[in-house]
C-alpha cells in the first residue's frame, strides 16, 4: 500500500522536516511504515511496540556493520539513520532498486531468482551476530500469528491436525552438524529490491541466529504461492542456493511445513476471499513436508 496522507504525530516527533510523506503499511488501519522526503534524501520511518524497538535497531546494524556500508556484491542493507527508543520509531535511508516481485513476473526472472539466492547467501555467510539461537519450536512461537492451537479452537474440524503439524514440528530432530548463522526469518520477495546485480533486503524485526534452511524454505513456498509457474521458480532457486551451501536440501522439509503452516494461520487470521480452500491447501502442504 502506498497512498499520500497526513503526516501522523510520531512521525513529527521523529522526523520534523518530513515532506512528501507516504503510508507504505498500515497495522490495525493506523500507519506503521511512512516513507517521506528529507534534506539529505528519501528516508522511510517505522513504529514498533516500544519494547522491540532497541532490538530491532540493533539487530538492524549488526547486519548493516557485517554487510559493509556500500553492501557486498549481492546484498545490501539500508542504513538505520536514527532510533527514537522513547516513541518506538526507526528512521532509516529509502532503499532504491525495483522491487523483486513484478521481476520474478517477467523476462528477467532468472536474473532474479539469481540474485535472490546470492543475497540470501550473502547474509548467512557474514559475520553479524543477531542475539539468541532460534529453533523450529522458537520459530512457531514467534512467527506463526496466531497460534495453530488458535486456529484450532475456532475451526475443530481441523484441530487435529493443526496440534499434529505442530507436534511433528516441535519434536522434529535437530540435524547433528546444524548451522547456525544470521537469518532473517521473513524472506520473501516482497522484503527485497533488485538494483543491477545486488539486492536489497529490508525488514530486520525478527532476524537472529539459526539454520538458513528457514529463509530459503521461505521464500521458495512464496514463489510456489505468490508466482506463475511457481514450482518452477522454488526449483532454479534452489539450484543457484545450493552452490553456497550443497547440504540444505536435506534440511527444508520441516522448514517448508512450518511456513506453509505459517501462511494458513495467515489465511484465518485476514480471512479474505477463499481463504478456506486456501488454508486447507496450505494444510495439506504444510502435512506432506513432514
Amino acid at each position: 500500500m502506498t497512498r499520500t496522507a497526513p503526516v501522523p504525530r510520531w512521525v513529527r516527533r521523529a522526523c520534523p522536516g518530513l515532506s512528501a510523506p507516504r503510508v507504505l503499511g498500515a497495522r490495525d488501519g493506523a500507519p506503521h511504515v511512512v516513507g517521506g522526503e528529507t534534506a539529505t534524501g528519501p528516508v522511510v520511518l517505522k513504529r514498533y511496540p516500544r519494547s522491540e524497538c532497541a532490538d530491532a535497531a540493533r539487530r538492524m546494524r549488526r547486519v548493516h556493520r557485517a554487510v559493509g556500508a556500500a553492501g557486498t556484491t549481492a546484498l545490501a542493507v539500508p542504513a538505520l539513520l536514527a532510533c527514537d527508543a522513547a516513541s518506538g520509531v526507526l528512521t532509516q535511508r529509502l532503499a532504491p532498486g525495483r522491487p523483486l516481485l513484478p521481476v520474478l513476473e517477467g523476462a528477467a526472472r532468472p536474473r532474479g531468482l539469481r540474485a535472490a539466492a546470492d543475497a540470501l547467501a550473502a547474509l548467512h555467510h557474514c559475520d553479524a551476530t543477531l542475539g539468541r539461537v532460534t529453533t523450529l519450536a522458537d520459530h512457531i512461537a514467534d512467527l506463526i500469528h496466531p497460534h495453530p492451537h488458535v486456529v484450532g479452537r475456532e475451526l475443530p474440524a481441523l484441530a487435529p491436525r493443526l496440534r499434529a503439524v505442530v507436534g511433528a514440528l516441535a519434536s522434529h530432530p535437530r540435524p547433528r552438524r546444524a548451522f547456525c548463522a544470521p537469518i532473517h526469518r521473513d524472506a520473501h520477495a516482497r522484503q527485497m529490491l533488485l538494483d543491477g546485480p545486488r539486492l536489497w533486503l529490508i525488514d530486520w524485526d525478527l532476524a537472529a541466529m539459526g539454520d538458513p534452511a528457514l529463509d530459503v524454505a521461505n521464500f521458495r513456498v512464496y514463489l510456489r504461492t505468490h508466482v506463475a509457474r511457481g514450482d518452477d521458480a522454488a526449483a532454479r532457486f534452489l539450484d543457484h542456493y545450493v552452490r553456497h551451501d550443497p547440504g540444505i536440501d536435506v534440511r527444508l522439509p520441516p522448514y517448508e511445513a512450518l511456513t506453509c503452516l505459517r501462511l494458513a494461520c495467515k489465511a484465518w487470521r485476514l480471512r479474505r476471499p477463499g481463504w478456506r480452500q486456501r488454508l486447507a491447501t496450505l494444510l495439506a502442504a504444510a502435512e506432506d513436508r513432514l
